[in-house]
């Protein structure tokens, strides 16, 4: 879904990245921030419902 691997992010440290559709189109590009036990990801506001739609119906895919 990103096309960075935020397991790298250190815990506090943020990374710009381009969240990808399955063809590797680009949806929106946006900040994950790495906290001790989740991650949050900040998108445009323009985009919230859709990044959130693409998200959920991704969540179970092992890619």
């Amino acid at each position: 879904m990103l096309i960075n691997d935020v397991k790298r992010i250190q815990t506090w440290d943020a990374q710009y990245s381009a969240m990808c559709n399955e063809d590797g189109g680009i949806i929106d590009d946006l900040i994950v921030y790495r906290y001790p036990e989740h991650y949050m990801l900040v998108v445009n506001a323009s985009n919230i419902q859709k990044n959130f739609d693409w998200l959920i119906a991704n969540k179970d895919d092992p890619c």
